[in-house]
């Protein structure tokens, strides 16, 4: 029997790494206000959102002067708040999707990209008004998101220069758990064994790093175990899958059909042809049966029709979740559970295929 680990943000940070789009967002206004202390007018733009002090001013000196601004001694998202809230004529004039962006991790605390996209893309695609669909705000928002590509890689890259991750021995110990059957559901104990070398290693092991850094490296053991880079990685930006892919949805399926390619350009299964990754995951999973390890990644709509594709396959024998332990008395199952849940079409499946969690652990506990 073959085992199957899916990795997802969750896995980055709990290795210390600052990789969530929150802090990715952070990091991105962060920038934004370096850039005005050299700007030689009062206006200073990126593709996302130009800033803009009163005629008269330029950021430059606003900057070296130390003004009512307080720019000196404030924090950027301080900053980025003044400006917002000021009545002084200061001024953010941001996009639509940027807009979402903020919105997201200020009502939630977080916030996933790729569905802030495809939910523009909708509305874009297909107006709720019936009106014709908005064909250049679909690629200036195909330009926003190769915009931020660009940037996620160089932000992942400063992560990794100043935060070097370390082996985890409980994460190692969990990934190169040898085969019990308390890993797998009842309704499939009775029927593995006999069938399975219980108490002995995996025949493979395939790390599907859905990340675009390399932590999962550190775990590599020659001869038991293949890293597959399912998602592209940061040493070869042109390599990065960004974008969104949900077969289960219906207004997935329209774009799908919409007459205008721009609609098809970020969607997975379609970059997915550009490297033999899929490739190589379709023939691990058809190789031998296998159990499914999920550590750190959500499972959320993003990567519904993959992990759709993963879990009602015929060799997938078993999923068990890695959860976050958020406090003492709170943790992430059920939401994991749900988002495992709506990548199933067959509920019994469903049922049958995922551990339960009396016998699930906190990840890197």
């Amino acid at each position: 029997m073959n085992r199957l680990v899916l990795i997802g943000n969750g896995f980055d940070l709990a290795h210390g790494l600052r990789t969530s789009y929150a802090d990715f967002i952070k990091w991105y206004w962060a920038e934004r206000v370096k850039k005005l202390s050299k700007e030689d007018t009062n206006i200073s733009s990126d593709p996302m959102c130009t800033i803009s002090a009163p005629d008269g001013f330029i950021w430059a000196e606003i900057v070296a002067n130390r003004n009512e601004f307080n720019y000196q001694y404030t924090s950027a998202d301080e900053i980025i708040k003044r400006l917002r809230n000021n009545n002084l004529g200061f001024r953010i004039t941001s996009t639509s999707f940027l807009d979402n962006i903020c919105e997201s991790i200020e009502n939630k605390g977080w916030v996933d990209i790729e569905i802030e996209y495809y939910e523009l893309l909708k509305k874009y695609a297909y107006p709720s008004d019936g009106s014709l669909s908005k064909e250049s705000s679909i690629r200036s928002l195909n330009r926003l998101m190769d915009n931020l590509k660009k940037l996620l890689c160089l932000y992942l890259g400063e992560v990794y220069k100043k935060h070097k991750p370390e082996l985890n021995p409980s994460i190692q110990n969990a990934i190169y758990l040898p085969i019990r059957t308390t890993d797998f559901p009842s309704a499939v104990q009775e029927k593995i064994k006999g069938h399975v070398n219980l108490l002995q290693l995996p025949t493979k092991i395939m790390l599907l790093n859905f990340n675009y850094t390399d932590t999962p490296v550190l775990y590599f053991k020659e001869g038991i175990t293949t890293i597959n880079y399912i998602h592209g990685t940061i040493e070869k930006p042109e390599s990065i899958i960004f974008g969104y892919e949900d077969e289960m949805d219906d207004k997935f399926k329209e774009l799908k059909n919409h007459k205008n390619n721009a609609c098809l350009k970020n969607i997975k299964s379609l970059r997915y042809l550009v490297s033999p990754n899929y490739g190589n995951l379709s023939a691990f999973m058809d190789s031998e049966p296998f159990q499914v390890f999920i550590m750190g990644h959500s499972c959320g709509y993003s990567d519904r029709t993959l992990l759709n594709m993963i879990f009602e396959h015929k060799n997938c024998v078993s999923i068990k979740p890695y959860y976050y332990q958020k406090s003492k008395d709170s943790d992430d199952f059920n939401e994991k559970i749900m988002n495992i849940g709506r990548a199933f079409n067959d509920k019994k499946h469903m049922l049958d295929k995922i551990v339960d969690k009396t016998r699930c652990e906190p990840l890197g506990s």
